[in-house]
């Protein structure tokens, strides 16, 4: 085969560049990088797949604009952000918070009626450490601890509550805390009314969180509630363990491991402190012999204070003072905490408690409810307690 002049003038020229390239090549060829940049996560055990962005959306998880021609980056599957708008919140410093201290005598320093009390000088730190916010890979751990010790967690309170529950949601979002649906009776049955319902979710794929919702200490059906939700269907509890691949022998589920109780912000409202007494004597001779719960599954939470200018704002609500809820609490920790033995998070001085310049900036524009971040620092005290106490 003959070969034309401009063919083989070509061919030369392919070749000189080839050799000049190889001359100067670099020692070693740089190694692309196989896992693709993401922003910074926390781990989880569990999979949290990232939800898609809504139609005409233009900005990536991590608050930034997206170039529309640019290749979309993968999903973040085996970790989590943290959702820190959920607790109206732009970030959050993990690293040097604390973890805060169960079981203390409430902080009195500052409470007028009680100054000099021998307790009070026992000071509760207050910051708290936010386990689900950044460490829910270490609240996994320590809610899967042993065998049953911590499957089944109630808590009961108002609204207060029910936020929290809302905002350890949001904040974990429906992978990691899958709602359920409550059957028969124990939905709102026994509730105040029908609209304010109790909710049950399930967190790391085995363990239960139900919320029963009360009003205050004179509900009617008070009791009622407590009996069918702190009770699981058995169809529900068989339901529960297929899915974690065990049998109806198992000892899961048949009764709360750990009870958290509050009670008493609606109370102060027009509940006098002698008959929220009498009403909360009768709970631990429910609680231990009716329903078979130790001492140490209990827990009470004391009530948050409410705002000084509630009263000027809201003259129905003039009752629901500092000093009233202060009085309540005590009552609720003499019979729940030093005469039946149950365990206790002081969320009243959390909450500033009677120092006014710690307390009004951390109280919402209704002067009753705390700030949603507030209401996440209860969820986390309660969650991180859970961990830090002996299991019952």
């Amino acid at each position: 085969m003959r070969l034309s002049t401009r063919t083989l003038t070509v061919s030369v020229l392919v070749g000189v560049c080839l050799l000049v390239a190889f001359a100067n090549r670099p020692t070693a060829w740089p190694t692309l990088p196989t896992v693709p940049v993401v922003a910074q996560v926390v781990s989880v055990v569990s999979v949290v797949t990232a939800e898609p962005a809504a139609p005409g959306d233009n900005h990536r998880i991590d608050g930034t604009a997206a170039d529309a021609d640019t290749e979309e980056e993968p999903p973040i599957t085996p970790q989590l952000q943290w959702r820190a708008e959920v607790c109206e919140r732009t970030a959050l410093d993990c690293a040097t918070a604390i973890a805060p201290c169960v079981d203390r005598p409430p902080d009195r320093r500052h409470d007028p009626i009680a100054f000099n009390l021998p307790f009070s000088q026992d000071v509760c730190e207050t910051e708290i450490r936010p386990i689900a916010g950044c460490y829910p890979d270490e609240l996994q751990k320590c809610l899967q601890r042993g065998a049953g010790q911590n499957k089944w967690i109630v808590f009961i309170g108002d609204s207060v509550t029910r936020k929290m529950f809302e905002r350890t949601a949001l904040l974990l979002g429906p992978e990691v805390f899958e709602p359920l649906e409550m059957s028969g009776d124990r939905h709102n049955r026994f509730t105040i009314a029908p609209h304010y319902e109790n909710k049950e979710f399930l967190a790391f794929g085995q363990v239960l969180l139900t919320e029963l919702f009360i009003g205050g200490s004179t509900d009617e059906h008070l009791l009622d509630n407590f009996r069918v939700g702190l009770q699981l269907p058995e169809e529900d509890r068989l339901r529960l363990l297929a899915r974690q691949g065990l049998g109806a022998d198992s000892l899961l589920y048949r009764k709360p491991d750990r009870v958290f109780v509050n009670v008493g912000l609606w109370d102060s409202r027009d509940v006098p402190v002698p008959q929220y007494r009498e009403q909360l004597s009768k709970w631990p001779l429910f609680f231990h012999n009716e329903m078979k719960l130790s001492a140490d599954a209990m827990v009470w939470r004391s009530t948050t204070p409410t705002s000084d200018r509630l009263p000027t704002q809201d003259p129905s609500r003039a009752e629901m003072t500092v000093g009233k809820i202060s009085a309540m609490n005590d009552v609720a920790y003499d019979i729940f905490v030093q005469t039946s033995g149950w365990h206790f998070l002081d969320q009243f001085n959390l909450v500033g408690g009677w120092d006014a310049s710690k307390r009004e900036p951390l109280i919402a524009g209704d002067r009753y409810h705390p700030l949603l971040s507030v209401i996440c620092m209860l969820a986390e005290y309660a969650l991180n307690s859970i961990c830090m106490l002996p299991p019952p």
